[in-house]
């Protein structure tokens, strides 16, 4: 049998206008009733098509070829009845509502119709009630629909926010596991899954315990334990039993188990310890430095002193950290000091501290100390710190006062020299020529060329006399044994004081330098013995030993006190002879005592740097 059509006019908009119009299968094989149905209809609103079908069959077949919104049936059909047709529109769509049309029905039926699963049931005789009906089973399904369409989507967004978590966690540099209360695996990535050696599937429902050496695991175990007891996050960082690598575990509650993240933390560690040996490093070489080191803040608070620094100042270091670093300053120096401490902050660099002053510290006993300051700049976690290094400079302030003075008698020295010989060449020399002088002006009055021949041989003998006293020139062609011999003949021809003359080891030329020097300090110490020894016997001894020059002039004569160092002469004389032994790196010594004699010993280092032997 073929469904009728009918259509009952409705205010709804037509398809490509608006909604679609409302679908209506009517299962009815009493015309009549059909009629009163359609009628009935009226009232519904919306337009809408309607089917009509007179036997189940029909209805199946309708079903079966197009989509309908609403479906009602007369109770008993010539081939089923009413809960046939519930049946096929649940098999067909469940959220189809099914209204049942009836002469009568018992609670009972009713109960049953609802129960299988119809909507809605309307006696005939009070038809009236059936729009209201398709009404509200029209809104029931729409409001079926749309929660359902809202539980998909929220399903959907679930799925596609799980999906996204799972890529995220299957991606991830960090190991991640899901365990459930009794810490077996729910979940595990594939990160995880390269650290415990294992395929992640071959792990899931396994315990986690399991692949871990019992007592190595009591860390971890504990730290899940309790973030399971406490519900509370726990960090633990420790090393992985199954690899040689550090691992920071994040275990996290989730209500229902554990969310654990590994961390390989190796290269951090290995970084921290590097650091921190670099550090015992630093503070090793900052102990052990020979200079004094401090390390100060940006507010000029100690954060770190050093052995010599103890040494240098007179602290302990427990006095001294905390403390400001004016506490080792002159109180002079108070005042100007944080301005240049906020100068260095502004332009941080490596640098002398005071260039082109000098710097004093102050000791506890209250002495100013004479230092050289640098300053380096130290970045470190809390900010900007300064490494103060601090020399003591009090010896080299005390040598260079000591290499001024030693200059100037120096300087008095050559000019004593000067004046001697400019006295002798005046006195004696002088003299000479002007007598000379005056025989060639008389024309032959004074004195005859016998005379005069006298005197220019005299006078020629007072300046070979000086020329030698200044520089024989033996000492730079044959060396310094024939000229030590020569010294020697002359001290005894000129003052009569006997040299008894000793040496070793003189064969070879020795540097100009050397060579002078040993001349000079011989000549000079004999003459101190012809001039204020008063004695008519010497020893000379000049000798090389154990790579150094030794001279050593002694008499048994009148001597002096060691601290006043005798006569103006003698000591004008031995400071000349202790310069020119200093500036050779040697080492001169002086023993006297009144009546006692006298000792000279200079030891003079052969081959000074820098300056080759001379060769004959």
């Amino acid at each position: 049998m073929r469904p009728l059509k009918n259509s009952v006019p409705s205010a709804a908009p037509q398809p490509g206008g608006g909604h679609p119009r409302t679908r209506i299968l009517v299962v009815e094989d009493n015309p009549f009733d059909a009629e009163l149905c359609t009628k009935g209809l009226r009232d519904v609103g919306p337009e809408f098509d309607l089917v009509t079908v007179t036997s189940l069959a029909d209805a199946t077949r309708a079903l079966e070829t197009a989509p309908y919104d609403i479906v009602i049936t007369d109770y008993q059909l010539p081939d089923g009845n009413a809960e046939d047709v519930v049946r096929v529109v649940r098999d067909t769509d469940p959220e189809i509502p099914c209204i049942v049309l009836t002469g009568t029905l018992d609670d009972a039926a009713a109960a049953r119709l609802i129960d299988r699963g119809a909507f809605d049931f309307v006696q005939k005789d009070r038809a009236g009630r059936l729009p209201g009906a398709v009404q509200h089973a029209l809104e029931s399904r729409r409001i079926r629909s749309a929660a359902a369409g809202a539980v998909r989507d929220i399903e959907e967004r679930q799925r596609e926010i799980a999906s996204r978590l799972i890529r995220t966690l299957e991606n991830m540099s960090d190991g991640f596991v899901a365990l459930d209360r009794t810490e077996s695996y729910r979940y595990v990535n594939r990160r995880a899954g390269e650290m415990l050696g294992k395929y992640p599937d071959d792990l899931i429902g396994t315990h986690a315990w399991t692949d871990f050496p019992e007592p190595g695991r009591l860390p971890l175990q504990r730290a899940c334990d309790r973030a399971l007891i406490e519900q509370q996050p726990v960090v633990i960082e420790e090393p992985f039993l199954l690899s040689a690598r550090w691992l920071e575990s994040r275990i996290i509650p989730t209500g229902d188990g554990l969310a654990i993240f590994f961390r390989d933390v190796t290269e951090r560690r290995q970084a921290v310890e590097a650091l921190q040996a670099s550090e015992r490093r630093f503070r090793t070489v900052v102990e052990h430095a020979a200079s004094g080191m401090i390390t100060a803040d940006s507010a000029g608070r100690i954060i770190l002193v050093n052995r010599a620094v103890e040494r240098l100042f007179g602290y302990g270091r427990d006095e001294l950290v905390g403390q400001p670093v004016e506490l080792l300053i002159p109180a002079r120096y108070h005042d100007a000091h944080p301005a240049h401490r906020a100068a260095f902050a502004a332009a941080p660099a490596a640098r002398p501290m005071g260039a082109g002053r000098d710097l004093f510290g102050l000791h506890k006993d209250g002495r100013e100390i004479p230092v050289e300051i640098g300053l380096t700049p130290l970045d470190t976690e809390d900010g900007l710190a300064v490494l103060v290094t601090i020399v003591d400079i009090t010896e080299r302030k005390r040598g260079e006062a000591e290499r001024d003075a030693l200059g100037r008698q120096l300087f008095d020295l050559q000019e004593g020299e000067r004046r001697a010989l400019a006295n002798e060449l005046h006195d004696e020399v002088g003299q000479l020529l002007t007598g000379l002088k005056l025989m060639l002006e008389s024309k032959g009055t004074m004195g005859g060329p016998e005379e005069m021949s006298q005197l220019v041989r005299e006078a020629l003998d007072r300046v070979r006399d000086v020329s030698m006293n200044l520089r024989p020139p033996m000492l730079d062609e044959l060396g310094l044994l024939p000229t030590l011999q020569w010294l020697v003949q002359r001290v005894r021809a000129i003052t009569g004081v006997t040299v008894n003359f000793t040496h070793s080891g003189l064969g070879p030329r020795f540097a100009h330098s050397l060579e002078t020097a040993a001349f000079r300090i011989a000549q000079e110490a004999l003459t101190n013995v012809a001039k204020h020894a008063q004695v008519g016997e010497a020893e000379l001894d000049v000798s090389l030993t154990g790579g150094r020059l030794v001279v050593s002039v002694r008499d048994r004569g009148a001597g002096f006190e060691p601290s006043g160092e005798g006569t103006a002469g003698a000591t004008q004389g031995l400071r000349g002879m202790r310069e020119r032994t200093r500036l050779l790196g040697g080492r001169f010594l002086v023993r006297s005592l009144p009546r006692g004699g006298t000792h000279i010993l200079a030891e003079l280092p052969v081959g000074k740097p820098g300056e080759e032997p001379r060769r004959p």
